[in-house]
């Protein structure tokens, strides 16, 4: 009697190109650091070493299958909707239903890179412990980064790296202190998932819970309202996951966790908070970001079935504008929002659909503790998550670093 296939594997052959998935393996974990890094790959330099990093990885990818002689292919849930979307941003080039065509190729060479990279990672880092590695490498990488950040901070450097001049807010390799916040939340309690997922040993909990107190300190300094806020969304998840379940001895875990950072938070960051979380300055960040919002609604409904063209907010949205500011708005601060207004509804609910497909497959994962890959799945859920909630305040899935890491996130969780 034979054994059935995988049922995710539409071909399934011997690999002899393990070397080349080794090296798009560690390849795909270094185009992520070099994009956080490299000032999260905003200048034009960068994002054409993470394009051709992507094109790299892909060929090399493409080589394995030569090497192994047969496809080993994967499935995946999230593919359909984002060659959708993909297809439907290339169509708005193509037939020209963009207001500005160079904005809208950048946006859609993004597309394509980060599919690409998505692409390999699915199937490459297709194994629990292949999964696990990467997981703490990008937890280590992500302490590492929240360190810089904090050295930077204390010794109040008005430079990159303390070489490169700059007269922006930074905040560790970033520009905008939010998209620091943002690539932040999407591994800080990726450890603490790590531990009450069995996939990291216990006694290395010391080790792993001081990387997510490092990360969260570096969040708090980095004064940060949605980071923070998202942070809290992402604890109580978890908290209310292991209740919900009735393990409430990993609820009490989390709780006193959590207790533990509050406190923490409380003795570092109360002073330096202050400012940014005052009632002016809250009031002041909630009536811009809404006055945003409800100036976008006519641009909306006048381009609901086509959008403006992928990447065009800045050009469009200034001919809307009612209200005077010496402020100069290039996103609407509201992820969702912005696919509105740029791809139209079609676009809107491609976008939906991804995260359905998303939510439909990572729901009962979180459900079954008994998978091998449990920890991982948790992890990177808690990441996805807070950066969703990020993303009603903010546009931290523009910016191809954090874009990037998203994603990455999302192949580890369906591949």
């Amino acid at each position: 009697m034979t054994s059935a296939a995988p049922a995710r594997a539409w071909v399934d052959a011997p690999d002899r190109g393990v070397i080349l998935r080794r090296i798009c393996f560690g390849g795909i974990l270094l185009l992520q650091m070099f994009a956080v890094l490299a000032y999260g790959a905003v200048e034009y330099w960068s994002i054409a070493i993470v394009r051709m990093g992507s094109l790299l990885l892909f060929a090399l990818w493409a080589g394995s299958v030569l090497l192994s002689g047969s496809l080993r292919l994967r499935r995946n849930p999230l593919f359909p909707p984002m060659i959708a979307f993909i297809g439907w941003v290339g169509l708005q080039y193509l037939t020209k239903r963009t207001v500005y065509l160079p904005a809208t190729r950048e946006a859609l060479l993004t597309l394509i890179t980060d599919f690409l990279l998505f692409f390999v990672l699915v199937n490459t880092v297709d194994r629990p412990e292949s999964k696990r590695i990467f997981s703490v490498v990008l937890v280590v990488f992500g302490a590492a980064v929240a360190i810089l950040a904090l050295a930077q901070d204390f010794t109040e450097t008005h430079k990159f790296y303390w070489l490169r001049e700059t007269a922006a807010p930074f905040f560790g390799p970033y520009a905008n202190k939010n998209h620091f916040a943002g690539f932040t939340i999407m591994v800080v309690l990726m450890p603490l998932a790590l531990i009450l997922g069995r996939t990291v040993r216990r006694d290395k909990a010391f080790v792993m819970l001081s990387l997510t107190a490092a990360m969260f300190v570096a969040v708090l300094l980095s004064r940060s309202r949605g980071g923070l806020g998202a942070f809290v969304a992402e604890i109580v998840f978890l908290g209310f996951l292991f209740a919900f379940r009735g393990q409430m001895r990993n609820a009490a875990i989390v709780a006193v966790a959590a207790v533990l950072l509050a406190a923490f938070g409380a003795g570092v960051g109360m002073t330096v908070l202050r400012s940014s979380f005052s009632t002016s300055a809250r009031r002041l960040g909630i009536r811009s970001r809404t006055l945003v919002w409800r100036e976008s609604l006519p641009a909306i409904r006048d381009n609901i079935w086509t959008g403006t063209g992928l990447g065009t907010f800045w050009i469009v949205y200034p001919r809307f504008r009612i209200e005077p500011s010496d402020l100069r708005w290039n996103e609407t601060h509201n992820d969702y929002l912005q696919v509105l207004f740029e791809t139209g509804l079609p676009g809107f609910l491609m976008m939906v659909w991804f995260l359905w497909k998303l939510s439909a497959w990572l729901i009962p994962r979180l459900w079954n503790d008994s998978d091998p890959e449990f920890g991982v799945i948790l992890g990177v859920s808690l990441g996805i998550f807070g950066m969703l909630c990020h993303s009603m305040v903010d546009f931290n899935l523009q910016l191809p670093a954090n874009g990037m890491l998203f994603l990455v996130l999302c192949g580890l969780a369906t591949a």
